[in-house]
């Protein structure tokens, strides 16, 4: 589907003014299955034993990555572009499949990643396919993209691609980690490497769910800036009149000039003389301006 920020920017400004509480079910395993007590109940719904618990929007254990990021996250990224703050926050316990739907698969369970990319991947392409799109649109519109990364583990904060301890302050800007390194980026392999740097740094441990599980919390964080060159076109059109005018003076300079040569001075007045002549001993040179002598 050929799509641009702007043409669903009311839709997704509708869709994403407040905040929506989704819930992904992963299917069971097979100790699971016997004692599962949970069922998906429409789109919308969770029954827990007796007790029904009702969302913004469920997903069962079918739900493809695809639908996932159309009905979750792409509002969010048209929003971005539009110039909103967006947010997409995975919580749950380790093993439900938070790294799963915002990362994707291990690329030996699925090397082309084609079907398995989660959220965090499928929304970094289709920024920058919206950007390649609006600058091709309007040459005169320029983005500028910059990516962090940062874990809070254990209370303390660290940029996850320096590995540097960092300090969280509030001001003008609102809450924000001071020396969080934001490396400006140019297409998604770039944004892709710095992710890959900053996941071998994360603190992990074995649990009984998960044999790495991620014992951090992790933000992911792209800033998108636009500007423009914008023309002043009646600042232009004053510089031309400007010029125009200019030119007109220099041309009427040089007419008057050539007028005052082609013109006959009057007695009395000085000329241009050469050698002999009256005088003939004085050693004037050529083109020497004199006064004529009255007799």
């Amino acid at each position: 589907e050929d799509v641009t920020p702007c043409s669903r920017s009311k839709m997704a400004a509708t869709e994403t003014t407040r905040v929506t509480v989704n819930v992904r079910v992963r299917p069971f395993l097979e100790s699971e299955a016997l004692d599962a007590a949970t069922s998906v109940e429409g789109t919308k719904a969770i029954l827990l034993e007796s007790d029904l618990f009702v969302f913004d929007r469920v997903y069962d254990g079918s739900t493809t990555q695809e639908e996932v990021y159309e009905t979750t996250a792409r509002p969010l990224v048209w929003s971005c572009l539009e110039g909103y703050n967006a947010t997409i926050f995975a919580y749950g316990q380790t093993g439900t499949g938070k790294t799963f739907s915002l990362s994707g698969g291990s690329s030996e369970e699925d090397p082309g990643r084609t079907c398995s990319r989660g959220i965090i991947p499928r929304s970094v392409e289709e920024i920058f396919d919206c950007i390649r799109r609006a600058e091709g649109e309007a040459p005169q519109r320029r983005y500028l993209v910059r990516a962090s990364c940062l874990q809070i583990y254990q209370e303390q904060v660290f940029d996850l691609v320096t590995e540097e301890p960092l300090q969280i302050r509030e001001g003008r800007k609102g809450v924000y980690a001071e020396g969080l390194l934001e490396s400006p980026v140019k297409c998604p392999d770039e944004v892709f490497e710095l992710l890959r740097v900053a996941e071998s740094r994360r603190a992990t441990g074995s649990t009984r769910l998960n044999d790495s599980s991620s014992r951090s919390h992790a933000v992911f964080s792209l800033v998108v800036e636009r500007s423009e060159t914008v023309f002043d076109e009646e600042r232009d059109d004053d510089d031309h009149r400007d010029d125009q005018d200019d030119d007109d003076r220099e041309d009427q300079d040089d007419d008057r000039e050539d007028q005052d040569d082609d013109e006959e001075p009057p007695d009395g007045d000085a000329r241009l003389r050469g050698g002999g002549g009256e005088d003939d001993d004085d050693d004037d040179e050529v083109g020497t301006p004199r006064r004529r002598r009255r007799s």
